[in-house]
């Protein structure tokens, strides 16, 4: 009996010297229980698409509560991948990580952080189709991979060209045959939003007749690579009517490289770009820029709403998610006044979006006129 009871005293105190052992090991890879977030930001500081982006994220954050530190990488490749690695060999981990797949860099670390336990949701920026096929939908092969919000790049590329196309046609713009000539200024050639965007454009050329895309260059998201390329090609080309870019700022450098070369912007050339930038929104506003599309600059924020409820236990029933985007001219500009506002973004309830504080909400209501209700 004596035997019995010290082996009984024997097998608890292993189960609490266990219970210590395990609770240390949590403790040091989550430091605490709050819904802390790393977002590893391709952009930097003051980048014309990443700083509205960071803000609106991180105005979520302090609404919602969230611990959130955000990790800039200065559109550096190199830079990306390094700190990346230096995130997953911490001592103290985060819980959650707000990944982009910036050049198709994410889908590695995706893995990594999946390895040493982070979870990980996906935005911005879609996996390539072979990578698709590989780790098939969140939670199937990669358990700690918990969702993506993705925004519908080649539906951005389409609404763009297909403004642009019907302002050439209203302004009969066109060559001596009647065609309309198009160059395209895209992104990063790893960069799947990039060739979304252009299939968008191509769409929007099959609708019409009369149209032709002469060449599609990439300006890596650059405005003085954008502004080099639009002086090269009317320099190349005899008429060209319309320069459709893949971003507001590469549009910008359009704006700057056609004014040199002595065309006339907005009435000999048309130019009009993706990413709803202040420099967007200003260009449309004086006439420069046909349209700007956009709305992708919310997607952090509202990515971190739904991080923030799964950390509550609320399941994501969609695990991928698409975002639409919004197309702005000089006829309703006004009407989105209090999006483009960047002042109000403090404002906006984002506990009102979230199913935790909202339990009659079955679905997730990020519609424009919903956020900034």
């Amino acid at each position: 009996m004596t035997i019995k009871i010290k082996s009984s005293k024997l097998q608890l105190c292993l189960l609490a010297l266990l219970f210590f052992s395990c609770s240390f090991c949590l403790n040091r890879l989550f430091a605490d229980e709050k819904c802390s977030v790393v977002f590893l930001n391709p952009g930097g500081v003051d980048d014309i698409f990443f700083k509205p982006l960071t803000d609106f994220t991180k105005a979520a954050a302090k609404d919602l509560g969230v611990e959130l530190e955000v990790i800039y990488c200065n559109r550096d490749r190199i830079q990306f991948v390094n700190n990346a690695k230096k995130l997953l060999l911490r001592k103290s981990l985060p819980k959650y990580l707000l990944l982009i797949n910036e050049q198709n860099l994410g889908a590695k670390i995706l893995q990594q952080a999946d390895a040493v336990g982070i979870k990980v949701f996906l935005f911005n920026e879609d996996l390539v189709e072979k990578e698709k096929k590989e780790f098939g939908k969140p939670e199937m092969v990669y358990k700690n991979w918990i969702g993506s919000f993705i925004p519908d790049d080649e539906q951005a590329g389409y609404l763009l060209g297909s403004a642009l196309i019907n302002q050439a046609i209203k302004l009969n713009l066109h060559d001596e045959e009647g065609i309309i000539n198009v160059v395209a200024i895209s992104g990063a050639k790893r960069t799947l939003s990039a060739t979304s965007r252009e299939q968008g454009l191509k769409r929007a050329v099959r609708e019409h007749k009369n149209i032709r895309i002469k060449q599609i260059i990439p300006g890596y998201w650059e405005k003085e690579k954008a502004k080099i390329i639009a002086t090269g090609v009317l320099n190349r080309y005899a008429n060209i009517h319309i320069i459709w870019c893949a971003s507001d700022g590469m549009a910008d450098g359009v704006v700057e490289g056609v004014t040199k070369y002595g065309k006339i912007i907005g009435k000999d050339i048309l130019t009009g770009g993706v990413d709803w930038t202040d420099i967007g929104i200003k260009q449309v506003k004086n006439g420069n820029f046909v349209a700007t599309v956009g709305g992708c600059e919310l997607d952090g924020g509202l990515s971190l709403i739904m991080i923030f409820d799964y950390d509550k236990g609320i399941p994501l029933k969609n695990k991928i998610m698409r975002k639409n985007f919004t197309i702005l001219t000089k006829n309703n500009l006004n009407k989105y006044q209090r999006v483009l506002n960047q002042e109000c973004w403090s404002n906006v309830n984002f506990k009102s979006l979230s199913k935790y504080y909202n339990h009659n909400l079955k679905d997730y209501n990020f519609t424009i006129n919903n956020i900034f209700k």
